[in-house]
């Protein structure tokens, strides 16, 4: 439900993958390399909490996420990695701003009007950035996973490149 939360699903084919564990090892790297507040990796599953109350750059991935999941899913012919997250700090700060920056003088444009404008390019645009950016990571998680297989020394030296 918008502006709360995405969800969506990356469906790989089996023969690349020799195992979920692997992956999700992968996806867990990635994320603590961008200094979540918490981060549990499970057998099926990778839970963590990002926000925008964290001493990190803003232009780190987790700021606008509030939390997050990833699930991984053996399937007999692919497997499933789906996520859900959620950007509720980020609903609540684009509120703030947007009905600050709504009372502007500005008389030809009604405030309602204003505060809806703004709300939608400050909520808006960070929900739909932060999702493509995270899929984005996700799929090339899979793509280190798929080519170096469960060589953990690949994954860092692919993390440190970045």
């Amino acid at each position: 439900m918008f502006p709360l939360s995405v969800t969506g699903t990356i469906h790989l084919k089996r023969d690349s993958f020799d195992e979920r564990r692997t992956l999700l090892k992968e996806i867990g790297a990635r994320l603590a390399s961008c200094k979540p507040s918490g981060l549990t990796v499970g057998e099926d599953a990778v839970s963590f909490q990002g926000g925008l109350l964290r001493p990190v750059l803003s232009t780190n991935l987790l700021v606008p996420i509030t939390r997050g999941s990833v699930e991984v899913l053996e399937r007999p012919t692919e497997i499933l990695v789906s996520y859900k997250l959620f950007f509720s700090e980020v609903a609540i700060a684009a509120t703030f701003l947007a009905f600050f920056l709504a009372q502007a003088p500005v008389e030809w444009i009604p405030k309602p009007l204003m505060f809806v404008g703004f709300w939608v390019l400050l909520g808006g645009g960070n929900y739909l950035i932060s999702a493509l950016r995270f899929r984005a990571m996700l799929r090339r998680a899979c793509r280190n996973v798929a080519v170096h297989g469960s060589s953990a020394e690949s994954a860092s030296s692919d993390l440190a490149r970045r």
